[in-house]
């Protein structure tokens, strides 16, 4: 079975501005509305307009950790043709993609505290922004994409990029080398529950819950 590493940091979802050259972060429905937000909005977005609203700035470890992954996400994206961020961002309709991320920085830990500093990209979760609205893209869509922007983006050696990645797959089997008796019964066990719902293997944790709501629901 492959699969990837389940992430803990700060989520996020990102795409790009072909016109403007520039990357697009979306947080809540009303960065929906609005498209996508840029770098400065998104620091607003966390600081005077919080303060505006009569809270609390979002503290600025958790800024700067957003700020930083939108920097070398903008540095990834520099080199690229028009073509290529085509590819990555525009679905077959010219809607907009967003990519499910999540940012990684020592400043700003979450429950794990990791000592690196990465925007990973999630294979899963993609959407399209249609309407103002955010609609998942198909899981095999998704892992296209994920496979596409790995492809683009391991052209080029620059800086940045060994802090823009997509999750890696992994074989579980390597993962637990020395457990293999485990192994193969936690396999048989997501295979017969796979098949208990008529999942496909490249279907996620939220279409195995959706499938369980609609068998109870009928």
């Amino acid at each position: 079975i492959d699969v990837t590493e389940k992430i803990d940091g700060q989520n996020v979802y990102i795409g790009y501005d072909l016109d403007k050259k520039e990357p697009l972060a979306i947080r809540n429905k009303a960065h929906q509305a609005a498209g996508g937000i840029g770098k400065e909005k998104l620091r607003s977005y966390f600081t005077t307009d919080r303060t505006a609203a009569g809270k609390s700035q979002t503290p600025e470890n958790v800024v700067e950790s957003f700020t930083e992954a939108m920097d070398d996400f903008d540095d990834a994206m520099e080199d690229l043709s028009k073509e290529e961020l085509e590819a990555l961002f525009r679905d077959p309709e010219g809607d907009v993609v967003f990519y499910n991320s999540e940012i990684l920085n020592p400043k700003s830990p979450n429950v794990i505290d990791y000592d690196v500093k990465k925007l990973i990209i999630h294979r899963a979760g993609a959407a399209a922004l249609k309407d103002g609205k955010l609609i998942k893209l198909d899981a095999s869509d998704s892992e296209r994409l994920a496979g596409e922007m790995t492809r683009i983006l391991n052209q080029y050696s620059k800086e940045a990029l060994p802090r823009v990645i997509v999750n890696n797959i992994m074989n579980l089997g390597d993962q637990i080398s020395g457990l293999e008796d485990d192994a193969n019964a936690a396999e048989a066990q997501l295979k017969e529950i796979i098949g208990q719902y008529g999942l496909a293997d490249n279907e996620t944790i939220a279409d195995y819950v959706i499938a369980i709501a609609m068998d109870e629901g009928e």
